[in-house]
């Protein structure tokens, strides 16, 4: 496993200074090797460990950095916590880990944890949505001060003056860091002599912040997990550190790299691209605990004793938030709101409208069908879903065409369009895992209830719960031989959704199932039973699986992340088919754990 470091640096001193140390009703003295006391400057500090109270933790201690953003609720980082969990053979949950906060007078509370929630589209080998939400069994007393979160939107190639800062082991004192923080597609300084980690920032550059040490550097020093990077004074967090490595030779940083080399870059998770999904995360759990008061994100002065019932924030740029179950009865659905990535394609005035998802800034996902009978495409949403001050519609730049896609069986039906211009929107479309385990000929049908909402201009939002079926005879027979063939032939590739008088046959909708984006309506067809009855207007709609094409639509958006061409021509990777680039990215990760 590839072991990660706090970049975080301290500025030590020829002081030893001593701290006291309550545990569990002894005190001992023990040596600090910090000197910033930071738990007072920020009292939303906790640390995360799976020692008990009494356990005489240190600097080789597996702990991890966390803020409390609302009284019983820990920010931290996902792989992180789950290498926590996984030093405990039991309860994996999160109810073995302790959490601790310390006082103004040093010393040291704990609390034990209840569960961990991890982030649902987080990728241990890329680090994307490396975040978690630890719950604590009861609030630390006397912490009236919690960190607020922003939604604020980043340009590219910007650049922040911010602070790192860690909460250090339960026996030691912590540190803060200044650091000059980037984003953008550029920010991260990335060795030629690595092009596997070239290809790893360029893929996931929109998700993290990179940030450098600024003043003198220092001797090795211990370094935390998941130090939070606090912004705009110190009041809002922008980031959760999830890994670091060499600048200059591009090995991964470790513990045992100096933390104040100047060479060490720093990779943060963008925590504003995330805060929809902590806030509607929060909103469910809270849902029947007696302590549900909170405020969440702007005000961060929020109090136990002033405390407000918590609305879910908006956020831009971020593509891992959780959408509503569709079976959901809690609240009425509000397409605009729960499904802001919802566009739709227009070209000239004979030419297709069709439907598509926002799934970055920059790409639409959609069908080959209908990208290949369009000469121009302008990619349109709703004003309710922007962000202010962003744009409502974008021309295509590119169109990636899926190169097995086939016009007659419609297999490999899937499209993707580059904008010319971002559209930032609250919430971007999630890609599932795969669906299910292997299914052949013989196997059983699997049903689930889903929901296909789409946008068109000028029209009310189209919102469908649809029962879906995958499996050799999930859909129904149609009355044209021909077509049944190609059915049967091509039934991998596609779900059916049962007949709905209300479901229509609008080529590039999705189909969103338990907040993911399962398919595409591809295309439909008459089946035997619409033809025998007489007025019958049910037709068999057909779906693309999306995750079929997964590693497609990865590769794709990698390489346009990766290539910023004025003249829009698609990148050709020299010497390496881009197919086998997310194995290999992979394999280099854990070869270099191996290394350690």
């Amino acid at each position: 496993m590839m072991r990660r470091f706090s970049f975080a640096v301290v500025v030590a001193t020829a002081l030893w200074l001593q701290q006291t140390v309550e545990t569990g009703g002894r005190t001992s003295t023990v040596v600090s090797t910090f000197w910033s006391n930071v738990t007072t400057e920020f009292p939303f500090l906790v640390g995360l460990t799976t020692g008990g109270k009494d356990d005489e933790t240190n600097w080789q201690t597996l702990i991890c950095s966390g803020t409390l953003i609302s009284p019983i609720f820990v920010l931290s980082s996902a792989y992180c916590t789950s290498s926590l969990m996984t030093t405990v053979k039991s309860n994996l949950d999160g109810s073995s880990l302790i959490a601790y906060w310390k006082t103004p007078k040093n010393s040291v509370k704990y609390h034990r944890t209840i569960s961990v929630y991890t982030h649902p589209s987080y990728n241990k080998a890329t680090r994307i949505s490396d975040l978690s939400l630890v719950k604590l069994k009861k609030p630390f007393k006397h912490v009236e001060h919690f960190v607020g979160l922003s939604s604020r939107t980043l340009k590219s190639d910007v650049e922040l003056n911010c602070v790192v800062v860690g909460i250090g082991a339960p026996h030691e004192r912590g540190y803060k860091v200044p650091v000059r923080v980037k984003y953008g597609r550029t920010a991260c300084r990335i060795p030629k002599s690595n092009p596997s980690l070239e290809f790893v920032i360029g893929y996931t550059w929109a998700d993290f912040l990179c940030a450098e040490t600024i003043g003198p550097g220092v001797t090795r020093l211990p370094c935390d997990r998941s130090d939070p990077l606090l912004c705009s004074s110190g009041r809002h967090q922008y980031g959760i550190f999830s890994y670091g490595y060499d600048g200059t030779d591009a090995s991964l940083a470790t513990e045992a790299i100096e933390c104040g080399d100047s060479a060490v870059q720093g990779r943060l998770l963008f925590v504003n691209r995330h805060a929809g999904w902590i806030s509607e995360t929060m909103t469910k759990l809270m849902v029947g605990n007696d302590d549900s008061s909170w405020q969440f994100g702007r005000n961060d002065r929020t109090t136990a004793r002033h405390r407000h019932p918590t609305q879910p924030q908006s956020t831009t740029n971020s593509t891992q938030a959780v959408v509503p179950h569709v079976t959901s009865t809690a609240r009425p659905v509000r397409p605009e709101i729960d499904y802001p990535y919802l566009v739709y394609l227009e070209g000239l005035p004979d030419e297709p409208v069709c439907g598509g998802t926002l799934i970055t800034p920059w790409h639409v996902l959609t069908t080959a069908y209908c990208t290949t009978r369009m000469t121009e495409i302008v990619i349109k949403t709703k004003k309710v879903t922007v962000t202010a001050h962003h744009r409502q519609h974008a021309n295509a730049r590119l169109v990636y065409i899926h190169p097995d896609f086939d016009s007659y069986t419609l297999t490999a039906d899937i499209s993707i369009v580059v904008l010319r211009e971002p559209l930032n929107v609250t919430r971007y479309a999630q890609l599932p895992g795969i669906i299910s385990g292997p299914i052949d000929d013989n196997s059983s049908t699997k049903a689930m209830d889903c929901v296909v909402v789409a946008r068109r201009w000028m029209t009310p939002y189209y919102y469908i719960p649809v029962n879906i079926m995958y499996g050799l005879k999930a859909c129904r027979e149609s009355f044209d031989s021909e077509i049944q063939t190609t059915v049967s032939k091509t039934w991998r590739e596609f779900i059916c959704g049962m007949p709905n008088q209300g479901l229509r046959n609008d080529t590039g909708d999705p189909l969103i199932c338990d907040g993911f984006q399962y398919g595409i309506i591809s295309h439909a067809y008459r089946t035997k039973m619409q033809a025998s009855e007489t007025g019958s207007i049910d037709h068999q709609v057909r779906f693309l699986i999306v995750d079929y094409h997964r590693e497609w639509i990865y590769n794709v958006i990698a390489a346009d992340n990766r290539i910023d061409t004025n003249d829009g021509s698609p990148y050709t990777f020299p010497a390496l088919s881009i197919s086998l680039v997310l194995p290999l990215l992979t394999i280099v990760f854990q070869l270099l754990s191996q290394l350690r």
